[in-house]
């Protein structure tokens, strides 16, 4: 016995899902990000990848420079940068070599710059686009409606600038 769920959201999409042994009258509907919630949310990603490719630029530069490697096995075996701050001093495991340490975080940090472009890119699409981003979606069913209004509670304290809904669902056990 299953119970297959749906539920019209507020822009006409529907929204599905079956259960195997519950019932879902409930479902909380979160609406599109507004613009300035995304750019915000692109910038602290920007901000973050632009913190990831200068670790990993610091990396390469050190160990091109020759900078120390030291082995040290403890429950593993890692591979030690002293010369590096806290964070970066574990560069490798196992017995990798300098050269495949110095090739892996060359790539990251070719994978950071394109990111960095991407976002930048992002950045611009969004800035140009329009007010609301996105879809209306479902954040939960639930099976009682004090659950459901806990739950709407709950989202619009995490998107207060979204609209955020419960909405009644149409059900069909077989």
């Amino acid at each position: 016995m299953s119970t297959k769920h749906t539920v019209t959201l507020p822009d006409g999409t529907i929204a599905k899902r079956t259960s195997a042994n519950r019932v879902y009258p409930y479902a909380v509907a979160v609406g599109p990000a507004p613009k300035a919630e995304v750019l915000a949310m692109l910038g602290r990603a920007l901000k973050a990848e632009k913190g990831y490719l200068a670790r990993y630029e610091r990396i390469v530069a050190y160990l091109e420079n020759g900078g120390e490697l030291v082995t040290k096995v403890d429950f593993m075996t890692s591979i030690m940068a002293p010369g590096l701050g806290a964070n970066e001093r574990a560069l490798g495991y196992g017995n990798e070599t300098r050269e495949g340490i110095l090739a892996k975080y060359a790539g990251y940090a070719k994978q950071s710059a394109n990111r960095i472009v991407q976002y930048g890119e992002e950045i611009a699409e969004t800035t140009e686009g329009p007010e609301l981003i996105g879809e209306w979606t479902v954040s939960g069913w639930q099976s009682r409606a004090e659950l459901a209004h806990k739950h709407r509670n709950h989202m619009q304290s995490v998107f207060p600038d979204r609209h955020v809904m419960v909405v009644e669902t149409e059900y069909v056990t077989k």
